[in-house]
């Protein structure tokens, strides 16, 4: 994708992006295509879905984040692609964003200190291949580049050749090919291939070695820390030998900035290509107003036939704590059901303990017999 055109690359996003919102949030943003997202639809949730506001708002705070990285909302709102991309798709949304793009320029500025400037967004393909020969140090609407021997070698090593190198960044040059890039270029050119790495078939708990004519540059990589994993050892013919394949060893070196080659059987040079692992694939999302309701059921089957006398008692509780006057009501053997005005003073083994005011006595009353409860009138506070 990465040799695509600007709005092309950006219609992949924006239709990964609509291709993962839930169904359910998809068509609300849809409603809201005009309107702004961001607080105004957060508390529009919350009044959808009152059982589970937090729930359901990180849910669409999930998707809302992202669409503002993409443009798909400014400050929030949406914006004429984003209003596009979810009313019409992405195609659409496109043609409504390609024009808001800084023209791409395949023309950069190459400088005595290593540095190139590009005046603007390159051209994918010039920037791909650039990135293969030269560091990244600023990327913005005018990015810098910095070539170096590692990233020239690194070059070197994925197949690029010394020439190759030249005439690409003359091509691409505003001010030609500085000396001291040319030097660079030269001189990397030279110390590549200096360590090579080779199979090792046949020999037990071995399977690579390195070779290199500067037994300096050997002893070096041996004593390496950062190369302490490979468990390089002194083999045959002064080579160093590892349990690990060439290709694990060659990539070792190369991140280590050695300037590294990889052979074949046969001792010639290969290219390698660094093996990417593909992330899996997101788990589709789970229904979460479904599980709500299960846990809800679950709570309320684990609660038993004590639920409103726990309820009950902490109701009591808080009456005591703050010294409020209410109204209980009890049932009666006989089937009543009668008011007590009680000061209520504690809860506690199934009882409530309270002054009845009326009576101008203290009463204990089992929680099972009672009904309801329920403040004092203000005149009997």
């Amino acid at each position: 994708m990465g040799s695509l055109p600007t709005p092309a690359r950006w219609r992949a996003l924006a239709a990964a992006w609509l291709d993962a919102l839930p169904g359910d949030v998809r068509a609300l943003l849809a409603l809201r295509s005009r309107a702004a997202w961001g607080d105004s639809l957060r508390e529009h949730v919350a009044w959808l879905y009152p059982a589970a506001v937090e729930e359901a708002q990180e849910r669409v705070d999930a998707h809302t984040r992202l669409a503002e990285w993409l443009g798909v909302t400014a400050h929030q709102a949406p914006s004429s692609a984003g209003t596009a991309l979810v009313e019409k798709g992405p195609d659409a949304a496109t043609e409504a964003i390609a024009a808001q793009f800084p023209a791409e320029v395949d023309k950069v500025y190459l400088q005595h200190d290593l540095t190139i400037v590009s005046p603007g967004p390159l051209a994918p393909e010039i920037e791909s291949r650039l990135r293969g020969m030269a560091e990244v140090e600023s990327r913005a609407l005018a990015s810098t580049f910095r070539i170096s021997a590692a990233s020239v070698d690194r070059a070197l090593t994925a197949g690029e050749t010394a020439d190759g190198i030249r005439d690409f960044l003359a091509t691409i040059s505003l001010t030609g090919l500085p000396q001291p890039v040319h030097y660079l270029i030269q001189d990397a050119a030279e110390r590549h291939g200096r360590v090579r790495v080779h199979e090792v078939a046949g020999a037990e708990g071995v399977r690579s070695a390195v070779r290199s004519e500067d037994a300096t540059l050997l002893r070096t990589i041996q004593v390496d820390q950062a190369l302490g994993s490979l468990r390089l050892a002194p083999g045959a013919d002064g080579e160093l030998v590892s349990r690990y394949p060439r290709d694990v060893v060659f990539w070792a070196l190369s991140d280590a900035r050695y300037p590294v080659v990889a052979e074949d059987a046969d001792g010639n040079e290969v290219t390698l290509r660094r093996q990417r692992i593909a992330h899996p694939s997101a788990a589709s999302e789970h229904d979460r107003d479904a599980e709500l309701v299960e846990r809800l059921r679950q709570a309320e089957a684990e609660a038993g036939d004590d639920t409103g006398e726990r309820w009950l008692a902490r109701q009591l509780d808080l009456a005591v704590r703050a010294r409020q006057p209410i109204v209980i009501e009890v049932a009666m053997p006989d089937g009543r059901v009668v008011d007590y005005l009680l000061e209520p003073t504690g809860v506690g083994g199934g009882r409530l303990r309270g002054r009845d005011r009326a009576a101008d006595i203290e009463r204990t009353l089992p929680l099972s017999s009672v009904r309801g409860v329920r403040p004092a009138p203000e005149s009997a506070s």
